[in-house]
């Protein structure tokens, strides 16, 4: 079994979230590649996290819903996903 490279989108719930915090959270859920800030508007930033999870049927569905499971989530997307060579 491969492994796949799935880069998330996750939004706080507000602007006043912290998001090393959720950063921290997410570090400890999933193997993390890297995480970058990402301006949104006015203010507002989210995380985009890569994180690699096993090749299987409903393989990034665990992660997704472990991460909407952190305080401070306001909304995850799965923005890009690449199988791993």
């Amino acid at each position: 079994m491969g492994e796949v490279a799935v880069t998330f989108r996750i939004m706080p719930k507000d602007a006043d979230v912290d998001l090393r915090g959720i950063e921290k959270d997410v570090r400890s859920l999933a193997e993390v590649r890297s995480v970058e800030l990402e301006p949104v508007a006015f203010g507002l930033k989210a995380l985009r996290v890569l994180v690699v999870v096993p090749d299987a049927a409903g393989g990034t569905e665990e992660v997704e819903r472990r991460l909407r499971e952190i305080k401070g989530v306001g909304n995850i997307q799965a923005v890009d996903v690449r199988r791993l060579l």
